[in-house]
């Protein structure tokens, strides 16, 4: 418990001090209306980002898939160091995946956003609407890809090449990625990059990397499992916070159409140009 302790007083305490800005001229309800137009461009983005992607995107997701692949080749004897290191100091260690859990994610981003919301602090308002967003967003990638990939978890059975190809229903055979591992990295991408300062990043990054390891040690996950996990996590996390500097009016292209989404704020559509 005293772990858990120590995150609410830094996610509660250091963070809304971290920028203390003048009070927004809005209302709380204009806020609420503008972060959820913001949600929405956000999906919209991440639903066009195959057709929009750069080479370089396309680059770092060959990397991504090389790189997990070739951590697949190590899977069993990660698994087997891990098991055989089971003891008491370790399991402390390794109990910070309690935290990471859905339901613990999910009331501190929207502790976050609440705490912004209701102070009228737009800084820390943002921050918790980037978690939410991040969290949501990859946490829906990861669910698709479970189901899809139907990889064994290391406890159902101890052979890390066996696959239920769409057939991941049941949680046994939901392996890869890891929900913890994208749930840790979206969350602690967005609190890293929320402060610029060495300290700060190396604590976030590298509690995403102990909760993924946890997984590990607790024979939920292989080592690709986690990784895979990890690199979606970041990435939408990513996405998310540069999303309004980066944002750019690119169209989906399909066979002579081109259909661009629009937002205002009493109006939600498609444009179809032909």
């Amino acid at each position: 418990m005293a772990g858990k302790g120590l995150y609410m007083i830094i996610l509660f305490f250091i963070v809304p001090l971290k920028q203390i800005i003048a009070q927004p001229h809005t209302t709380i309800w204009d806020d609420i209306k503008d972060d959820a137009i913001h949600s929405f461009n956000v999906g919209i983005g991440l639903v066009k980002s195959p057709f929009t992607a750069s080479s370089s995107d396309w680059q770092r997701i060959g990397i991504a898939t090389a790189g997990t692949g070739m951590l697949f080749l190590i899977d069993q004897e990660i698994k087997d160091f891990a098991q055989s290191n089971q003891n008491k100091n370790n399991n402390w260690i390794f109990g910070i995946d309690e935290y990471f859990n859905k339901e613990y994610v999910a009331a501190v981003t929207s502790g976050l956003y609440l705490s912004g919301l209701i102070t009228r602090q737009t800084e820390l308002r943002r921050t918790g609407l980037y978690a939410m967003e991040a969290v949501v967003y990859s946490a829906a990638i990861t669910a698709i890809l479970k189901r899809a990939i139907g990889r064994s978890r290391p406890y159902t059975i101890d052979d890390h090449t066996t696959f239920r190809l769409f057939s991941g229903g049941r949680s046994s055979y939901r392996s890869m990625p890891s929900g913890h591992a994208t749930g840790a990295f979206s969350f602690c991408t967005v609190m890293a990059k929320s402060i610029d300062n060495n300290y700060w990043k190396t604590f976030w990054y590298g509690t995403a990397v102990l909760v993924g390891s946890a997984r590990i040690y607790h024979n939920r996950h292989w080592l690709s499992d986690t990784a895979l996990g990890g690199f979606i996590g970041y990435s939408t996390a990513s996405y998310v916070v540069h999303f309004d500097e980066n944002k750019t009016e690119r169209e989906i292209a399909i066979k002579g159409y081109s259909i661009q989404p629009y937002v205002k704020a009493s109006e939600l559509g498609l444009m179809i140009h032909f």
